[in-house]
């Protein structure tokens, strides 16, 4: 695998390329002129591209909050019209202890909702997300020895991606982005704090 790329970014702007494997897994800067970074430090983050669905399928969104690490997770699991044959991940929501919360994907009714929060001082040890044609699955593990796991886990016959590892940098969550539609969650990947 090539070493990771870095690159200045202003993070309102989406130019975290697409791609489908960890080749494209990458260290940002986040722009110390920003407003999203008062104290004017630069921060790594690692940003691990979207995983699942085609690249010109959906339109990229990116789930943060500046640089607030994520307080609580939220997906949606259940079955698309297109993809009967097994769960998937549906929608993603992420809140922030601010308040604010961003919401990617459909969040039908007949799927079934699963909350993660993270307690005070809980870092992320290990994440994976299963994806083929969309996102079938995500799974991480604390420092606290809690686990989240949901999704389709019905990998015979053929069903489901296989598991992309994701970089989890410093275990600070900050977001998810990827590509999606109003009723369709395409692709998704993980942004970390980057190493201390």
């Amino acid at each position: 695998m090539s070493a990771p790329r870095e690159d200045v970014v202003n993070p309102d702007s989406e130019v975290v390329p697409i791609g489908h494997d960890t080749e494209n897994e990458r260290n940002v800067v986040v722009n110390p002129d920003s407003d999203h970074d008062p104290s004017g430090i630069q921060v790594l983050s690692t940003v691990v591209n979207p995983q699942g669905g085609a690249v010109n399928q959906g339109t990229t969104f990116f789930i943060r909050n500046e640089l607030r690490a994520a307080h609580t997770v939220t997906v949606w699991v259940g079955r698309s019209a297109s993809h009967l044959d097994r769960d998937l991940i549906l929608a993603i929501r992420v809140e922030w202890s601010d308040g604010r919360h961003q919401t990617s994907g459909d969040q039908v009714t007949s799927s079934t909702q699963h909350s993660f929060r993270f307690d005070e001082g809980e870092t992320v040890t290990s994440m994976s997300i299963w994806a083929g044609d969309r996102v079938d699955r995500i799974r991480w593990r604390t420092n606290r020895n809690r686990n989240f796991d949901e999704g389709g886990k019905n990998y015979q016959n053929g069903f489901g991606g296989r598991e992309r590892v994701q970089n989890v940098g410093n275990g600070v969550l900050l977001g998810f982005h990827g590509r999606d539609t109003p009723n369709t969650l395409f692709s998704l990947g993980s942004i970390f704090r980057g190493p201390n």
